[in-house]
Parts: C-alpha cells; sequence; structure tokens
C-alpha cells in the first residue's frame, strides 16, 4: 500500500502548456470587490483580487471553471473557454456565508450541495466551543449530547450515537473508543480547529457502512497548505468548574516549504450544580435533609485536565503539496457517579440505617478516564490534468490509541486501538459537464480490551473500499450522483463467559447450601433445647 502511494504522490513530473487569465470582480454597481477568493477547479491553492478586484491566474489550456466567492455576495461558478483571455465577473449581494467543506472528495460549499451538511466555523465555532465534541455541536439543528459528565459528551445525530455515528479527522477515522461505551471521551479536540463538518443523509455513502447516523469531520490545519504568516491565541477562564484553557495557532514558512504548530492545555474542578445530583428512592425526609447537607454544590469527580499538540510541515509545490504531520492528546477526567464499590460495602448488617451506607459509598474513590493519542498524517494534494486525471488527493493515517480507567491510580480496564488508513481521491477529468471522483479507501483495526470489565472481545478488522462521486450544475440545479463497495473481514478472539457464569452460579449455590445446613442446625438445636 506505501509503495502505490508513494507512485501516486510522484505523478506531478510533467505539465501541460499553461496560459494567462486575467479579470476583475465587481459588484452589481460596478464597484471593484477586494479580497474576492478565486478558486480553479481542480487546482490546488487560491488566489485573491487585489484593491481594484483584478487578479490574474495561470490556467491550463482548455476549458477550465472558477469558484468565486466574497463575504457578503454570493458564491459563483463560471466556466471559462480555453481560448479566453479576459473574464469579467459580477457578484451579487447576498447575507450567507460560503465555507468550503473538505469531507468529501469534489470540494464544494455547505450552500451548493445536494445534501444535507452543516459547518461550524470562524465565530460561531469559538462561541460553542466546548470540553467535548458532543457539547460543541449540541446546538446545532438535530444534534444532541449524550452527556456523561462535563467531560464525556459524544455527539446524537437524529436521535443515532454510538457506532451509528462516525467521526474523522481531515476525512480519517478518528480511531478511538469513543464508540464502545459512552464514558469513554471523542479523541478529538476543537479549541485549535478549522472547522467541523456534519455530514447526514446520502452524504454518508463514501464513509461506508460505520456512518449510517452521520459523519462528523474535524478539519484542521496541522498539514498546511499556505505558507502565508498566521498567528492565533486565546486564553479562556469559566466560573462553573474554575476552567482555564490556553490555545496557540502558528503557521509560517517560505516560498517552498510551510511549518504549523498548534497547541493547547485545559484543566477544570469539580463543576457546579444547583441541587444534590444523589437521590434514593427509599430514603425518609430526615435522611435526605443530612445528604443535602452534606452536599458541597458541585458534581464530584467531574474534574478534568486535557492537553495536546500537532506539529506539520508541507513542501509546496506549483501544482500543489505534500506535508505530514504528528500529533499527541492526553486527557486525564472523572467520570460521575462511576465506581467500582467493594463488596464488603454491599453486606451491611441490616440494623445499619441508610445513612451509615451512603457514608460507606461515599469512601470509595471516583473511577477515572487516562485517555492518550498519537496520530501520524500523511496528506497530499496534486494537480495532474493528464491521462484524464485531473489531480490525485492521498491521505494515510497512523494511530495508537489507549485509553484506561483508574481506581485509586490503579489501571482497571485497559483499551488500545491501532488503526492505519489510507485514502486515495482521483478527481477525473470533466465530460461533458460532469465533474467525478473515484475514492479508494483501506483501513485496518487492531482493537484489545484486557480487564474486569473487557467485554468486549479483541479483533482485527480490515476493510477495502471503491467509492464514485459525479456532480454536474444544470443551472442553479446540482444533481449528485454516488456510490460505493466496500469489503469488510474480521478476527476476532475466542470470548467465552460461561465459565465466569458457571462459576459464579457455584459459588451462589455453596452459599445457598451452606445457608440451608446452618438453617437445619439452628432447628435441630432448638428442638433439643425444647425437649
Amino acid at each position: 500500500m506505501l509503495k502505490t502511494i508513494t507512485t501516486v504522490l510522484a505523478l506531478s513530473s510533467s505539465y501541460a502548456m499553461a496560459a494567462e487569465l486575467t479579470g476583475t470582480v465587481t459588484d452589481q454597481n460596478q464597484q471593484p470587490i477586494a479580497n474576492a477568493k478565486i478558486e480553479l477547479h481542480g487546482q490546488v491553492g487560491v488566489i485573491y483580487t487585489n484593491q481594484n478586484g483584478q487578479f490574474t491566474m495561470t490556467t491550463e489550456q482548455g476549458d477550465v471553471e472558477l469558484h468565486i466567492s466574497a463575504p457578503g455576495y454570493t458564491h459563483e461558478n463560471i466556466n471559462i473557454d480555453g481560448n479566453q483571455s479576459q473574464v469579467e465577473i459580477v457578484l451579487s449581494k447576498n447575507a450567507m456565508e460560503y465555507i468550503d467543506v473538505y469531507a468529501t472528495p469534489l470540494h464544494g460549499s455547505a450552500l451548493e450541495s445536494a445534501t444535507p451538511i452543516t459547518v461550524l466555523s470562524g465565530e460561531e465555532l469559538q462561541r460553542n466551543n466546548a470540553d467535548t465534541l458532543g457539547e460543541t455541536l449540541k446546538s446545532q439543528v438535530g444534534i444532541h449530547s449524550t452527556f456523561f459528565g462535563p467531560t464525556s459528551a459524544s455527539p446524537i445525530i437524529r436521535g443515532l450515537d454510538g457506532p451509528r455515528v462516525l467521526i474523522t479527522q481531515n476525512s480519517l477515522d478518528a480511531a478511538d473508543a469513543s464508540r464502545v461505551g459512552p464514558d469513554h471521551v471523542v479523541a478529538t479536540d476543537t479549541s485549535t480547529v478549522k472547522q467541523v463538518e456534519i455530514l447526514r443523509g446520502p452524504s454518508t455513502l463514501l464513509f461506508g457502512n460505520g456512518a449510517i447516523g452521520g459523519v462528523i469531520n474535524i478539519v484542521d490545519n496541522r498539514v498546511p497548505t499556505s505558507s502565508d504568516f498566521e498567528l492565533d491565541w486565546s486564553l479562556k477562564h469559566e466560573t462553573a468548574a474554575q476552567e482555564n484553557e490556553a490555545t496557540i495557532n502558528f503557521t509560517s514558512g517560505t516560498q517552498n516549504w510551510a511549518y504549523h504548530f498548534d497547541a493547547f492545555a485545559r484543566s477544570s474542578d469539580d463543576v457546579e450544580i444547583p441541587g444534590n445530583p444523589e437521590h434514593h428512592e427509599d430514603e425518609s425526609e430526615e435522611e435526605h435533609e443530612a445528604h443535602d447537607d452534606e452536599f458541597d454544590g458541585t458534581l464530584e469527580n467531574s474534574a478534568s485536565e486535557s492537553t495536546g499538540f500537532n506539529v506539520g510541515t508541507s513542501y509546496l509545490l506549483d501544482n500543489g503539496f505534500v506535508g505530514v504531520s504528528f500529533g499527541k492528546l492526553d486527557k486525564l477526567y472523572g467520570i460521575p457517579g462511576h465506581s467500582h464499590g467493594h463488596h464488603e460495602d454491599e453486606h451491611h448488617d441490616e440494623g445499619h440505617d441508610a445513612v451509615e451506607e451512603h457514608e460507606g459509598e461515599h469512601e470509595e474513590h471516583g473511577v477515572e478516564g487516562d485517555m492518550s493519542q498519537q496520530r501520524i498524517q500523511l496528506l497530499s494534494d496534486v494537480n495532474i490534468n493528464q491521462f484524464g486525471i485531473e489531480a490525485i488527493k492521498t491521505k494515510l493515517g497512523l494511530t495508537e490509541y489507549r485509553h484506561a480507567e483508574l481506581e485509586d491510580d490503579i489501571e482497571g480496564t485497559v483499551f488500545t486501538n491501532d488503526t492505519t488508513q489510507a485514502k486515495v481521491d482521483v478527481l477525473l477529468a470533466e465530460k461533458f459537464g460532469w465533474h467525478s471522483a473515484v475514492t479508494f479507501d483501506y483501513k485496518t483495526t487492531d482493537f484489545k480490551a484486557v480487564g474486569d470489565e473487557a467485554f468486549t472481545p479483541a479483533s482485527e478488522t480490515s476493510s477495502s473500499a471503491l467509492a464514485l462521486l459525479t456532480e454536474k450544475h444544470f443551472g442553479d440545479v446540482l444533481v449528485q450522483l454516488g456510490a460505493r463497495i466496500e469489503q469488510v473481514d474480521m478476527d476476532t478472539a475466542e470470548f467465552d463467559i460461561t465459565g465466569e457464569i458457571v462459576e459464579h452460579h457455584e459459588e451462589h449455590e455453596e452459599e445457598a447450601h451452606h445457608d440451608e445446613h446452618e438453617m437445619h442446625e439452628e432447628e435441630h438445636e432448638a428442638h433439643e433445647q425444647h425437649i
């Protein structure tokens, strides 16, 4: 597979003959529009108009398609004849923002997509940013949060969650264990990302059978596509949990090299809540008041600490880029209401009241989740314009994931997930106005769970898929067609719990037999005393 990818990346050795195209972008009053973005369909990179609304770009000979957008104006797609060297473009006023969608091989926008796509970016993403992905997206239409505590919440799309919702990072699987249980945090963080894309309905077809509920694609700049200088940083404090957060995003480079670094650090205490979350139906009024007196105004065991960073570099070509990145994410968080109690606490004498039992429960230590992930990504986007191919986009991800449940700082159940995924998108040359892309997707996953609560058997899974997406504009109407064929092979370890059940059953039979024997002895002694 790696040899194939290397060959794909090397296909940019020759170029077709180029032509120069100049133009102006104005509004309906013939006033120039500065900083309008011009994209050439099938090519990497963008150019912007100057203060006079003018631009100059190099195109391949033949018919080309331009995508023009500017804040506050409508997005326009214009077909340019191969013999045309100058063009005048007029944009109409529009309050709706044009945002690129990167999840699909044919980059478009949420506005012109034929399928339901929601994009969260810019100031809206900053306003909604939270510790977890579920809490970040819960204000979007049709999306809710599982909210298993403030530090572990996954998104619910149209009532579906867990393994029915696929979470990806730059279109590659997040490769965590968040779909195994609601108390497993998603191995992503939105504090330093570019945008979050939410795909529903037919648009999830290209991602396979694990995305029936929807796809959430996290887009960041860990593999930079431009050497333009960019520096963003933020400091945040929230009073509900005394949370402190610091983030930084940095991109720079030279003419041929681009560099990127981003990092974040976040810590919080137990979150403050208005009422006691614990309630026992069999409590008397006095016992309930006693528990309220013990309540300290916080959700116990809800504190967390998170850190992460990404570093990446890219080599910028005249017709694309090739880049690699390394990222690390660590999260240590409490799991409210989750405790592994000792058996002796369950066998109180009947003379003990409920308050003493409750105090015994509070002596137990809360359970924490300790998650760590290391991720390497290789991304490339190379314009070919030969052999009926416009461009080739390559994505390769190598991920090592580990999640441990801690009690008294001692590891209990440990989950690991080692994933390798390779995707190659081949954009085909336009035929009769149809733009098409073929996607090859290969993924292997090695999942293991070890410990007392390891109820999921170890498995090794490999999948291979071939997908096709094609679209055409008929005036203001966009028609999209797609298909995917996939093969999944899974090898699982033998997982036999009958022995545990039989052993547990035998223990209960021995206890019952012992109790019955003691009862007969007591009856015999009482009978002798009576005689």
